[in-house]
């Protein structure tokens, strides 16, 4: 099928409109429009509705040509314009607008003329939208190759004219180099020992003029500590930003680990890997006359709940923070290797029995708290220790890994035999974690299919009505409390374990439910409350904006978080009664602020299931006119992956919204594919994007290009740009040059109770 051809018609006349339609349709395309006689409207009509092309009746009295070609150009988005004139339109004016901008133009009474004319610039126009999404597609590829080639554990590097361009992690640890500043415009000729420079300037000139085959050499290099490392360089070319380049892979020369593994190291830690590790095991255990040698394998439990509540990268991020807490462990004499995804081994010599004991216990402390100093959010992980003692035959290094590994594996407690006596391992029985049940995933729901926005023509606009009121529908009678019992399952994020204090217990989700419940229906000490963070404007936006959260206060005075008790109340069916709770007291704060002169607007989130209420618009209507509020005060928020499963209700809900002024925002963007298609889909007002774009976006070049494109895309549709979580004042610097129109974040300012205004 198809795609639909969407028009915008400036013309005087409805007849005019829709005999332009028609006539289109008679030559084969799938043709519907909008008309309007104003060209100010131009920006409002093409950012609220569909569209492609604009036809401008030049031969209508009442079209400002002039103004026209004027607010044409101001559009952000490629929309072409055809004039359509008869043959009382001078020459010169219409040779005029087609330098102003005008893409085409045809005659008044020339059906197939406008049929040629229009179906060639729409052919012209989706080939350039094609063009878009390929270069779009283009980038992804090319930054995936990147963060492939930054994970390898294979060091490889770029140069131009023999300057650093690129470096990888594993290239820039192999070398001695720290950051990747450190190599950037760094000459490769200075990584080289002076004797053999001659030698590799000719070898990278042969690559460069060459038959263009892969080449390899032995060069000697020197890093920044002065000490010489024998290297092999093998040399492809490739291309950076349609420059030509060389690309090096290099490898150390003779450091072959046991059983032909190459040692290398780890690119997220820096630490030796697996091969590195045997290899000095082996060095170690035959070297005769060094002491007792002790082996400490600590293995980092729980990784699966990280990847489960924050995603694979983040699990991979949390054990690398391991690593590089147990380097501190590390006493003189020691050895640091990462042997597994979620694995460490230390070797210690000369060590003893009971040293070698102290030294894992502290290691498992170590490693079992990585979040201090971290949000109390994330999610905890444990630690389980084995320990292998070497014998005077012990020469395989292999084996004593696998000793290390089996006395780190859950072992049943022995229990003496009535009678005898139990003797003790030599090794201490590791410490194992408990293991808490995860939920099952909720069951997807398909997606709902997307409407088709069909507008023949649009009439100017007229003084709005006020919707009839009708009463709101009082809250469903909550069923009893639940007495919660014991064994509940964990909540979705378990809080991070802290040294010397008890591990606070988890939310029950029946408690939670019941404390909700008494909320809403005020027969407990249990009370919701809002709370607000500024969303602040980088381009001196005026406005004071606001986002409005809500939190639960416990007979303890203890403010619950939305995440301890959102879910438990979406079980309950109580999510519907919260919203309403929340925009009722949102409006009742606004129309008092508002009353004593501050311009205020909030920013308020509606849940899954609220979209689907049919009433609720009228019920907002009500909760508007009964507190003396606007709806252009308000905001209100449906994240993306929801909007997207439903979105021929959300699109019904947002037609109503729209008619009394409110403006629609578009939360969690720029993790799924297609991002325009939302776009095209409702009239945006804002699009907020996910938190992950803050968390380390002054060091990560990969989320900044990410950003600038999302970016784009949203000022492309005239929509303005939030990021959240924003937490350090460096990434405000990136976010501003990205053209970031808000931010919004504890850095700024936590959410509070109060509204902190600015006189």
């Amino acid at each position: 099928m198809p795609n639909p051809l969407n028009l915008l018609i400036l013309t005087s006349r409805a007849n005019e409109a829709e005999a332009l339609v028609t006539a289109l349709r008679n030559g084969g395309l799938a043709a519907r429009g909008m008309y309007t006689q104003h060209p100010q409207r131009l920006a409002e009509l093409t950012a609220n509705h569909p569209c492609d092309l604009i036809l401008c009746c030049v031969y209508d009295a009442k079209i400002d040509l002039d103004a026209t070609l004027l607010h044409h150009r101001a559009l952000s988005r490629d929309l072409p314009l055809i004039l359509i004139a008869d043959g009382q339109t001078p020459p010169d004016t219409l040779l005029q607008a087609m330098r102003g901008g005008a893409r085409n133009l045809t005659e008044r009474n020339d059906p197939g003329h406008l049929q040629w004319v229009v179906a060639r610039e729409w052919a012209d126009l989706q080939l350039r939208r094609e063009l878009i999404q390929v270069r779009a597609q283009l980038e992804r590829c090319e930054q995936r190759t990147r963060d492939l080639v930054e994970a390898s554990g294979d060091a490889s590097a770029c140069i131009q004219q023999g300057i650093h361009v690129q470096s990888n992690q594993a290239y820039r640890t192999l070398l001695g180099f720290a950051q990747a500043e450190d190599l950037d415009g760094f000459p490769i000729m200075d990584l080289i020992a002076p004797e053999g420079q001659a030698e590799a300037k000719a070898f990278l000139r042969d690559c460069e003029t060459g038959d263009g085959r892969p080449k390899s050499k032995t060069l000697t290099c020197v890093g920044p500590d002065g000490n010489p490392i024998e290297v092999e360089v093998g040399v492809t070319r490739t291309e950076i930003d349609d420059e030509p380049c060389l690309r090096l892979k290099v490898q150390p020369k003779g450091l072959a680990g046991s059983g032909g593994e190459h040692p290398g190291r780890d690119a997220d830690t820096g630490l030796p890997c697996r091969g590195a590790l045997l290899q000095e095991l082996g060095r170690r255990l035959d070297a005769p006359g060094a002491g007792p040698l002790a082996l400490v394998l600590a293995r980092v439990t729980g990784l699966e709940r990280v990847a489960q509540n924050e995603g694979l990268c983040a699990a991979f991020d949390h054990a690398a923070t391991v690593g590089t807490l147990l380097r501190d462990a590390v006493p003189e004499g020691g050895f640091l290797a990462r042997v597994g995804d979620d694995a460490f081994a230390l070797v210690l010599q000369p060590a003893d029995a009971d040293a070698a004991k102290a030294i894992a216990e502290l290691v498992r402390q170590r490693a079992r708290h990585p979040g201090n100093g971290h949000d109390e959010a994330e999610p905890a992980t444990g630690c389980v220790t084995g320990l292998a003692l070497a014998g005077p035959d012990d020469r395989e290094a292999k084996a004593l890994l696998d000793r290390a590994f089996h006395d780190s594996e859950p072992r049943p407690v022995r229990h003496p035999a009535p009678g005898g006596r139990h003797q003790p391992p030599l090794t201490r029985e590791p410490v194992i974690e408990p293991v808490v049940p995860t939920a099952p995933p909720p069951a997807e729901r398909p997606p709902e299919p997307i409407p088709e926005l069909i507008l023949e023509r649009l009439p100017e606009p007229r003084p709005e009505s006020r919707p009839e009121p009708t009463p709101a529908p009082a809250l469903a009678a909550a069923p009893a409390p639940v007495v919660p019992q014991p064994a509940a399952p964990r909540p979705p994020k378990a809080p991070t374990l802290r040294i010397g204090e008890p591990a606070a217990p988890p939310p029950d989700p029946a408690l939670m439910a019941t404390l909700v419940d008494q909320a809403l229906r005020g027969t407990g000490p249990a009370e919701l409350r809002l709370v607000y963070q500024p969303i602040v404007s980088l381009m001196g936006d005026s406005q004071e904006n606001y986002s409005v959260l809500v939190r639960l206060l416990d007979a303890d005075q203890n403010l619950h978080e939305a995440k301890a008790f959102l879910g438990a109340a979406t079980n309950a069916g109580r999510m519907g009664d919260i919203d309403r709770w929340v925009v009722q007291h949102a409006i009742a704060e606004l129309a008092s602020q508002r009353a004593n002169g501050h311009r205020l607007n909030f920013f308020v989130n509606i849940a899954e299931g609220t979209l689907q209420d049919e009433e609720l618009i009228v019920w907002i209507c009500d909760q508007l006119r009964d507190f003396d509020a606007r709806g252009g005060w308000l905001t209100f928020q449906f994240p993306e992956e929801e909007a997207r499963r439903n979105l021929v209700a959300l699109t019904r809900l947002v037609e109503g919204l729209k008619k009394i002024k409110c403006r629609i925002a578009l939360t969690r963007c720029g993790q799924l594919d297609n991002p325009q298609m939302l776009m095209q889909s409702l009239p945006l007002d804002f699009l907020l994007f996910a938190h992950d774009f803050a968390n380390g976006l002054a060091e990560d070049k990969v989320k900044q290009q990410q950003l600038i494109s999302f970016a784009n895309l949203a000022h492309e549709f005239n929509v303005k740009s939030i990021v959240t979580g924003v937490e350090d004042a460096r990434a405000l610097t990136v976010l501003w040059t990205a053209g970031i129109d808000y931010v919004q974040g504890n850095f700024l300012q936590r959410p509070s109770p109060s509204l902190e205004i600015q006189g």
